[in-house]
């Protein structure tokens, strides 16, 4: 399961299992290839607060995690970390 927003050229995923994300510059990498999460940090808090914001508004569920049962953590809150 994962989250996804695009604005622009740009595109965010968050994993919910791993609370991992991706961003790619579609425009430039139709294949998904290069991750550009380590380049693009400032890119990467906005989108995912916008995600988390959008998620938010529309009482999204979050999973929780099988090991301990505790809930994923929003995408803004995880890049936070």
């Amino acid at each position: 399961a994962y989250s996804a927003i695009r604005k622009g050229d740009y595109k965010l995923i968050y994993y919910h299992a791993s609370e991992k994300f991706e961003l790619f510059n579609i425009a430039g990498d139709i294949s998904e290839v290069d991750n550009l999460v380590a380049k693009e940090s400032e890119r990467v808090e906005a989108l995912s607060r916008e995600l988390g914001e959008y998620l938010r508004s529309v009482d999204a569920q979050m999973p929780s995690h099988l090991e301990t049962g505790e809930r994923v953590l929003w995408p803004d809150e995880k890049h936070k970390i």
